[in-house]
């Protein structure tokens, strides 16, 4: 670990980690979707499988962004986390559902921290 790394607020790379672990979700779904897709000969499921891939790039893109310290990233954070707060909510029934509300809750109140925005959002 470097220096650079002890530097980092813990909140920063708590949230940080969560976006990019939850980015990967996605792409591992739709990835593994696609191959057993085309291994099973079954092409039914395939365009949303490639949607969830997709999404997923575009996860990891913002995560990465977001470890670059682009100011644009927190704010996408913020609306994805709260994104999938509002569909956890919306589907509370479910206990998973509650499990990714609070998650995305504990991210959020990450990215809201003085130390976090400070840090990410230097000029804005």
């Amino acid at each position: 670990m470097s220096s650079a790394d002890n530097l980092k607020p813990i909140g920063f790379k708590v949230s940080y980690w969560f976006a990019f672990g939850f980015s990967l979700v996605f792409l591992l779904y739709g990835g593994v979707k696609i191959i057993l897709g085309f291994l099973d000969h079954n092409y039914t499921d395939l365009p949303k499988a490639i949607i969830f891939l997709l999404i997923g790039i575009v996860l990891v893109t913002l995560a990465d962004a977001y470890k670059g310290l682009k100011p644009w990233s927190w704010y996408g954070q913020v609306v994805i986390n709260g994104l999938i707060m509002l569909l956890a909510i919306i589907g509370y029934s479910h206990y998973e559902n509650l499990i990714l509300l609070v998650l995305a809750g504990t991210a959020m109140f990450f990215l809201f921290s003085s130390e976090t925005k400070e840090y990410v959002l230097k000029g804005d």
